[in-house]
This record gives C-alpha cells, sequence and structure tokens, in this order.
C-alpha cells in the first residue's frame, strides 16, 4: 500500500467511524520495503546518540561559559576591592604628610572602586567615613577605619581566611604608623 492509499485507508477508516484497533492493524500492516525498515531503524539508532552529544556539548558550553563569567567577576571584585583598600590608605597616608590634593585623588580613586565593587554598607560606611574627615578637619589614622576594616575582612574572606581584628599599619614618609582600631 503506498502513502495515497494508506492515508485515504486511515481517513475513511477514522470518517467511517472503525474501532482503534483497526486502526493500528492498518498501520502495521505497513508494506514498507524491509530494506527501508531497515535503513530507517539504522538511521534513528545513529542519529540519536548525536542528537544527545549536540545537545550535551551545548550544555556544557553554556555552562562553563557562565562559571567563567562568575570566576572572573569574582577576580575583577576581589582585585578592584583591594586598590579601594589600598586607595583609601594611601589617602589617610597622603594626608598625614600635609599632600590634601594627592589625598583626594587617592579617595577618588577609592571612591570609583566602592562605586562599582563594593556593597552598599561598603558605600555608606565610605561615605561617612569621608564626611566625618571634612568636617572634623582631623583626618588623623583613624579616619577611615571602619571601611579599611570591612574591605580587609570581605577579601580574606573571599579567599577563604579567617578576618582580622589587627590593628592596620600605615607607611607614611618610610614611617611606620599603627593605626588603632
Amino acid at each position: 500500500m503506498n502513502n495515497k492509499n494508506r492515508k485515504r485507508s486511515l481517513s475513511s477508516a477514522a470518517n467511517s467511524g472503525q474501532s482503534s484497533d483497526k486502526l493500528n492493524e492498518n498501520l502495521s500492516n505497513d508494506n514498507l520495503d524491509p530494506k527501508k525498515k531497515h535503513e530507517l531503524s539504522d538511521l534513528v539508532k545513529l542519529s540519536l546518540p548525536l542528537i544527545i552529544v549536540v545537545i550535551g556539548w551545548v550544555v556544557s558550553s553554556v555552562s562553563t561559559s557562565y562559571a567563567n563569567r562568575q570566576n572572573k567577576l569574582v577576580e575583577l571584585k576581589n582585585q578592584y576591592l583591594g586598590n579601594a583598600f589600598l586607595s583609601i590608605e594611601r589617602a589617610v597616608a597622603a594626608r598625614q604628610e600635609g599632600r590634601e590634593d594627592q589625598s583626594i585623588e587617592y579617595l577618588q580613586e577609592a571612591n570609583m572602586y566602592l562605586t562599582f565593587f563594593g556593597s552598599h554598607e561598603q558605600i555608606e560606611m565610605f561615605i561617612n567615613d569621608v564626611r566625618d574627615v571634612k568636617d572634623s578637619k582631623l583626618g588623623g589614622v583613624k579616619s577611615f577605619d571602619n571601611i579599611s576594616n570591612s574591605l580587609r575582612n570581605e577579601i580574606r574572606d573571599r579567599l577563604g581566611i579567617e578576618p582580622d581584628t589587627s590593628k592596620i599599619l600605615v607607611i607614611s614618609n618610610s614611617k611606620l604608623l599603627q593605626k588603632a582600631n
């Protein structure tokens, strides 16, 4: 039975109200050439593993790409939070040496790093510390303790190192100044 005749018989069987058993019988009595059946079977046997491999490759590629982006983001965040910490410490040292302009430049750098990579709390701490320095005109060594400790401990946490509560040292004019907490 060719395809046209098969379709007609199925259509007429459906229209005439034949039972589903009769329809299934018509379907199973395909007069397909056994060679074609074997070729179709081989095609399915070959294409199914290929499809599975392609789907696996796509899923693996997408997940690897996502993991790489996440790792790069963590790497960048660690780098820029470290730069923010360093800029703050340089600003404190410059301020202690009377180099106000350079201190402001370092604080602007720290602000940029924190704006993009710092947490909301760290940004608020930094703003409050800057206000305290501006309002008090003291600008001493204790000026930026809150944000410095927050950055240091976040970076240590990201690297799997326990938090540190020891004093932070600032190098100014080749002298070690101990920063009180």
